[in-house]
């Protein structure tokens, strides 16, 4: 049997500097899509709806929910001054905000990559910052998103650790903003090794509730131990359906 998992998707208008001008878009990288596929799950979109009301019927029909990353960015645009996902995002951030709050509360797992972490974070109260160089940020490298860039250290006490392994790795690395004070009920249990950059949280509680800063769905192809991650995931799912019943 497989779970169905609900997948956030990115907004934009269509304004000049987007991805295709003049055509508002909802979309998202093809990669959350295979991972779930290889890994014995059923994703499911879940457009940016103006009414939040209509929430409780998406989350009946779902056993789990991926909070995806951002869409296309101009690299070579300066960053808004403002760190706060409400105010660089406001609609799809709405839309999420009230998704994640009634999917955490009802139990679901729930797994944050990128902007997911940073949303997550944001919802239970906590801050980001922006980072002053693009170091974090590959693809102005020139560097392709699954080839993995920098270390992650780990909390040995973690649940992350204890489903991948505390053993020393490699991640990439796609962001231009970093937590700087986790939301409540949230702890730090990874860290980019050099410069000590919070990579992944987790819920202080007994949830399945994981935010990872890099891209587990374009490395567990070369890196095995991230395809660790997705199963637990995916028996957390089908615990929750199975709780529903």
């Amino acid at each position: 049997m497989k779970p169905w998992v609900g997948v956030t998707v990115h907004m934009d208008e269509g304004k000049e500097d987007d991805l295709y001008p003049h055509h508002p878009l909802l979309y998202v990288e093809r990669d959350y899509i295979q991972a779930l596929e290889e890994h014995d799950m059923n994703p499911v979109l879940i457009p940016v709806l103006s009414n939040a009301g209509n929430v409780p019927d998406y989350l009946e029909k779902l056993d789990g929910l991926i909070m995806t990353g951002g869409g296309y960015l101009n690299l070579s645009k300066p960053l808004s001054a403002s760190t706060r996902l409400r105010e660089t995002g406001s609609k799809r951030f709405a839309f999420e905000e009230q998704f994640l709050k009634a999917a955490v509360e009802s139990g679901m797992p729930v797994l944050g990559v990128c902007r997911g972490m940073q949303m997550i974070n944001e919802v239970f109260g906590g801050n980001l910052q922006n980072l002053k160089n693009n170091d974090h940020h590959q693809e102005v490298k020139g560097l392709e998103g699954s080839l993995p860039v920098h270390g992650l250290e780990l909390d040995s006490s973690s649940y992350l650790a204890n489903i991948i392994g505390n053993k020393p790795l490699q991640v990439n690395s796609r962001h231009r903003q970093v937590i700087s004070q986790t939301g409540k009920g949230l702890k730090p249990v990874a860290w980019s090794k050099d410069d000590q950059l919070i990579e992944a949280i987790e819920s202080v509680e007994d949830r399945w509730l994981i935010g990872l800063q890099f891209h587990p769905e374009q490395l567990y192809k070369k890196e095995q131990r991230w395809s660790l991650l997705f199963q637990p995931f995916k028996d957390a799912a089908l615990a929750y359906r199975n709780s529903q019943v």
